[in-house]
């Protein structure tokens, strides 16, 4: 099967005969054809086996995403206490509330009266920042606005002293609305039957 973003990759296979339709699902599958069998399993079947995962290793990443995530708010929750100065005012609430829209509440500056930045932590490794934004998320900075930010951790390097995170604020347009600076890619789709 071919996701749909990859229907022209699999034209020029079948174009090129390298790809023929299955012999028992012509309708909905490929086989590879014979005289390619042997090429295509020298340079291609060993990286495909390599992206499946059993239920114990998708188990065992969603657990070091998880921690990855806890990581990475534990340490803007530290660096919002040293930014602020106010160590017993800033608030982990997704310690507590999953649903919030956003990790930690902070204030813009020593001057606030009320909790007024609302963070969304998204922690990574790697030399390019990327994340995962859930409809809640996207929702609530839209919100938010101006008073909504990204904070994007590399886990990579929060063990320098300096280190500061990368700070976008208000992410629904500088990220959603931006399209220069922002790959974006769905990742799922929410399908319901329609009914009558």
């Amino acid at each position: 099967a071919f996701a749909l973003q990859y229907a022209n990759i699999r034209d020029v296979l079948m174009s090129l005969g390298f790809l023929v339709p299955h012999p028992n699902y012509p309708e909905r599958s490929f086989a590879v054809h014979k005289p390619h069998k042997k090429l295509f399993d020298r340079y291609l079947t060993e990286g495909i086996r390599k992206r499946r995962l059993s239920p114990e290793q998708l188990k065992n990443l969603q657990a070091q995403q998880q921690e990855n995530g806890l990581l990475g708010e534990e340490f803007v929750y530290k660096y919002e206490r040293n930014r602020t100065g106010r160590n017993d005012e800033i608030e982990w609430i997704a310690s507590y509330d999953t649903t919030a829209g956003f990790d930690i509440m902070s204030f813009e500056a020593g001057a606030s009266v009320t909790h007024d930045r609302f963070i969304e932590v998204k922690a990574y490794s790697g030399a390019t920042p990327y994340f995962y934004w859930s409809r809640n998320e996207m929702r609530v900075a839209k919100e938010k606005g101006s008073q909504y930010y990204l904070y994007m951790v590399n886990l990579d390097d929060i063990g320098n002293p300096s280190y500061e995170p990368l700070v976008v604020r208000n992410p629904a347009v500088e990220v959603l609305e931006n399209h220069s600076d922002w790959n974006k890619t769905v990742d799922k789709y929410h399908i319901a039957r329609v009914t009558s």
